[in-house]
């Protein structure tokens, strides 16, 4: 067995791996570059607490169906301005430096490794987003594995990385920089390099398969998408006799870039007898005090024609009639809620 002739065969295949992916590296880099661009430089009201294009109102919007420990994770942020700002600061900064370093080539496996963390909250928070091509999905996925591969490739060519090795070729003896910046990762073991892309590509797939079933079922149960239509949980609702209706209201579907829009609610008897009804005037005076708000970012309003409920936006609204109601003690009603696209929802409960 040649040995020296394997191990110059390696290398010339770790230098061909960082050259080949060099479009890939550059382009995943300027995709975190510039979001911190995007809201540092050409969108600072994005940071900004104060204005309605903050990123924070993005956050409640993730809420809904973000997975595992990311979901209280968000509610505890919306929930606390001030840490959320520096979340968001810090997360910001962080999508900038890994892009930087990404498209320089500089600690190349480092950024790798820190672009599949950044992505993979992506993924966990937002990656049931999207009403058309399931947008937010597909870049999570698809930037845990640019990252991994990254991280297994590093770089060569046009980076800081490579010029570092040619000036200095002995660093590539040493374990944290081939760790850290790039070279061979497994010297003379191709096997272990071999069992290490296996796994990559094992997680990879892994991470894209099972958040495709869990937010979209598309693997088996029926293919559905919880961003398309909007879509409102009614609970505690409460009807009183002299016709004071309180109910909890929290969208937790439908697309993020609008509300969905509460033109009508109806108190109906077993029959489907309307007894009580607000119509989408009523609806768009109600006094900012009568709405106990789930969160201060992303709260219920009121618009021109009725209620307006952003996405991840909740809270309990108190409606009283603007003429005292009769309603029997006891009685079975349903509350109907009446969005402006025809859609229903409904809470079932006893006139107190």
């Amino acid at each position: 067995m040649n040995t020296t002739s394997d191990n110059v065969t390696q290398r010339n295949a770790w230098w061909w791996g960082g050259l080949l992916l060099t479009p890939i590296r550059w382009v995943t880099g300027y995709m975190f570059f510039s979001a911190f661009l995007r809201r540092e430089v050409y969108l600072p009201a994005k940071l900004d607490p104060t204005s309605p294009q903050y990123t924070g109102h993005k956050f409640v919007t993730f809420i809904p169906h973000a997975l595992g420990i990311v979901k209280p994770l968000l509610s505890y942020l919306v929930d606390h301005a001030s840490v959320l700002y520096v979340v968001a600061l810090i997360f910001t900064m962080m999508e900038g430096l890994v892009g930087l370093l990404l498209i320089t080539g500089f600690m190349t496996r480092l950024a790798g490794l820190m672009s599949v963390l950044l992505s993979a909250g992506i993924l966990a928070g937002a990656g049931w987003i999207g009403t058309t091509c399931l947008d937010e999905w597909q870049i999570g996925s698809i930037l845990i594995a640019t990252g991994l591969t990254i991280f297994l490739s590093s770089s060569s060519a046009f980076s800081v990385d490579g010029w570092l090795l040619r000036r200095r070729p002995k660093v590539a003896e040493k374990n944290w920089f081939r760790w850290l910046l790039s070279g061979e990762l497994a010297p003379d073991q191709s096997r272990r390099l071999i069992s290490m892309t296996l796994v990559v590509g094992v997680l990879s797939a892994g991470a894209m398969l099972y958040t495709y079933q869990t937010f979209y079922n598309g693997l088996w149960g029926g293919l559905h998408n919880d961003s398309k239509k909007p879509h409102l949980q009614v609970t505690e609702p409460l009807v009183q006799m002299d016709g004071r209706v309180k109910v909890r209201l929290y969208r937790d579907g439908g697309p993020d870039t609008y509300g969905a829009f509460v033109v009508e609610m109806r108190v109906e008897d077993a029959s489907g007898k309307v007894l009580e009804r607000f119509e989408a005037d009523q609806l768009a005076k109600v006094p900012a005090g009568s709405i106990d708000q789930l969160h201060e970012l992303g709260p219920i309003t009121t618009g021109r024609y009725g209620l307006v409920i952003p996405l991840g936006g909740g809270g309990v609204v108190d409606l009283k009639p603007p003429t005292r109601a009769s309603l029997s003690h006891g009685e079975s009603v349903t509350l109907t809620i009446i969005d402006v696209s025809g859609a229903k929802w409904s809470g079932d409960t006893i006139v107190k």
